[in-house]
């Protein structure tokens, strides 16, 4: 018997499955339109699974918590015997519990994607006006120049449309992400906020697991997230004039990058290994190394001087030994600063 109905899809629907079609079935970003229908006095418990698969002619009125599922009394007896039940009844009461606590932080999270959101607006905003602050300078700096000039002064405008337009996608795109995020925790937290005590049943506690599902995904590509920014500054050159020859020197134009990380979360570090490289980087590592074949190098030419006394080969051997093993940190270094700047 139908006790729903959605003016939008034009749709009567039954107490078990308006939660999955509150959740799902309508776009990002629009309210669902559903009235509830007085259809009379009907049990709080009764379940659309009501037929116990295994045993067709009893009903499922316990609840196994190893499998998650509903089952019936055969069950525990049977293929259940050895998992921890209770009643199905017990199970919409600790389920309760559950939904109040998911409401919970349901709103908490929306409190700090609104956060997100308003400190990536005012990220973009102060990025826009950096970028528009230096076209203004390079283009009162070049009032007073040749036009030859001019194609400079042209060329380093594209240059920080171009470098703004690399960043503003990135935004542009984290924005729609955490915009997407914020509709997931309000639907969810509008549903969780709206149930009753008599909404509680299996198709609920399904729906309910697979909005969590959904939202986990979700939360898992908005949370650590880096976004750069850019911060123009133009420096003008000076224009002098000597001996009857203009001389203008060409303006200074950097974009230093800032880097802010959204929504941040602690990494979870994988048992003894993940320790170890959190406290210690590959370079330190290798400083360590060549340090411990260093010093196995000199005690052993200072051994073999000892034992057979100094010679230019036993200098040579050494010092080349030193060379290779100091180099190839030095390289080491080199090849991370040039990718991490590329």
């Amino acid at each position: 018997m139908s006790q729903y109905r959605c003016i939008d899809c034009d749709l009567d629907i039954c107490k078990f499955c308006i939660h999955e079609h509150r959740l799902f079935k309508h776009l990002t970003g629009r309210q669902s339109n559903i009235i509830k229908i007085e259809t009379g006095n009907i049990g709080v418990n009764l379940t659309s699974e009501k037929s116990c698969i295994d045993h067709k002619d009893e009903t499922m009125q316990m609840y196994c918590t190893t499998c998650d599922s509903a089952i019936c009394v055969s069950c525990v007896c049977d293929k259940h015997k050895k998992h921890t039940t209770m009643t199905l009844a017990k199970k919409f009461q600790e389920a309760h519990k559950l939904v109040q606590s998911d409401y919970d932080k349901t709103m908490l999270d929306m409190k700090e994607v609104k956060s997100a959101l308003t400190k990536l607006h005012e990220l973009e905003k102060n990025g826009d006006k950096s970028a528009d602050d230096a076209i203004d300078l390079i283009q009162d700096h070049t009032q007073n120049i040749i036009a030859e000039v001019q194609k400079l002064a042209d060329s380093k405008i594209e240059k920080i449309r171009s470098e703004r337009g690399q960043h503003l996608k990135e935004i542009h795109d984290y924005e729609k992400d955490l915009s997407t995020y914020l509709e997931q925790l309000h639907r969810g937290s509008t549903f969780l906020g709206d149930l009753q005590d008599e909404d509680m049943c299996i198709e609920l506690l399904t729906a309910i697991r697979k909005y969590k599902g959904v939202l986990e995904s979700t939360e898992k590509s908005v949370t650590n997230k880096s976004i750069k920014q850019n911060n123009f500054t133009f420096t003008p050159g000076k224009i002098s004039n000597k001996l009857g020859t203009m001389w203008i020197r060409e303006g200074q134009l950097t974009n230093d990058e800032d880097e802010t990380i959204f929504m941040q979360r602690e990494q979870p570090t994988n048992g003894i290994l993940g320790k170890v490289k959190k406290r210690f980087s590959v370079s330190g590592f290798l400083s360590v190394i060549t340090f411990i074949c260093v010093l196995i190098g000199l005690v052993k030419f200072f051994l073999h001087m000892k034992d057979e006394g100094p010679s230019a080969e036993n200098l040579l051997q050494t010092g080349l030994y030193l060379y290779v093993c100091i180099s190839g940190v030095f390289a080491y270094r080199k090849s991370v600063y040039y990718y991490r700047n590329t």
